[in-house]
């Protein structure tokens, strides 16, 4: 494992806090706003509540970890878009306090700085949180809340401001949904089950759109990009719709991807130009 991550550094994309705090200001506002659509269409006003205590356990771990690190980090804006995320997909009537700070602990003590913090983190940390949601509780799944068309359009506009601001990286996404429609369809008609693009309330297509592109997990080149959304599009759907591990599918996949995009990303690469082959020389 140190062999294969051997030189993997912080993303290229991540240069400063303060850039990166824009950007994660931008991505938290976007997901924020279907936290409050969720709660004005769906009359789900729970949601808002615990949006805010993911925040603040969140925050207060982040704190902790700055604190112990000597390295103020707090204002980059990451913990804040991980809470944001484990609020729009944890189920609606989960709200056990200690449930709750356990996957938070998860997600910002364990998926990111025992990694290696800010950018240098090569899971996403809201997947480690949840992967030990749904395996720690039986029967768990994922919220359902773009089953819902127009949180599901909403979705896919604030996803395309967010690309063509160039904070979201557009080709891992639409890879990531190419592949997963194209095994999901053959995989569902192999097995004489109905094709439904929105399959588990539609929460792939948010991890597709939104957590897949995680700027700290892709290859730099774009043909490594696309390799990387087609591994996550192609296991998801292998996972759900072969294996039938539910939810758990499109946690996994993005996981898995992630441990591989070092490999991606040094075959994708390409040749330095000032590197020069060792030998000797003709005369």
């Amino acid at each position: 494992m140190e062999i294969l991550f051997s030189g993997v550094k912080s993303a290229p994309f991540i240069r400063s806090w303060q850039r990166t705090s824009l950007q994660m200001g931008l991505m938290t506002l976007a997901l924020g706003l279907q936290l409050i659509l969720a709660w004005l269409l769906e009359g789900q006003g729970e949601i808002l509540l615990r949006w805010g205590i993911l925040l603040a356990m969140s925050t207060g771990l982040e704190l902790l970890m700055n604190l112990l690190y000597r390295k103020f980090m707090l204002l980059d804006g990451t913990a804040w878009v991980s809470a944001t995320i484990l609020a729009l997909l944890l189920p609606i009537q989960l709200f056990d306090p200690w449930t709750l700070f356990s996957i938070a602990f998860f997600t910002i003590i364990i998926g990111k700085w025992a990694i290696g913090g800010m950018g240098a983190n090569y899971l996403n940390p809201a997947m480690v949180g949840l992967l030990y949601y749904l395996l720690s509780t039986p029967y768990a799944g994922l919220a359902t809340l773009w089953s819902n068309p127009i949180l599901a359009g909403v979705l896919v506009a604030s996803w395309l401001i967010l690309t063509l601001l160039g904070i979201i990286n557009g080709s891992v996404s639409l890879s990531a949904i190419l592949s997963y429609l194209s095994l999901a369809y053959l995989l569902s008609m192999m097995a004489g089950e109905s094709f439904t693009p929105l399959a588990s309330g539609g929460s792939w297509l948010f991890l597709a759109l939104f957590v897949a592109p995680n700027p700290s997990s892709i290859p730099m080149r774009l043909i490594g990009k696309i390799f990387y959304g087609l591994l996550i599009g192609f296991l998801s759907a292998l996972f759900f719709w072969g294996y039938q591990l539910g939810d758990l599918s499109f946690v996994v996949a993005i996981l898995i991807a992630n441990m591989v995009s070092p490999v991606i990303h040094r075959h994708t690469l390409g040749r330095t130009f000032s590197k020069q082959k060792l030998g000797r020389h003709r005369t």
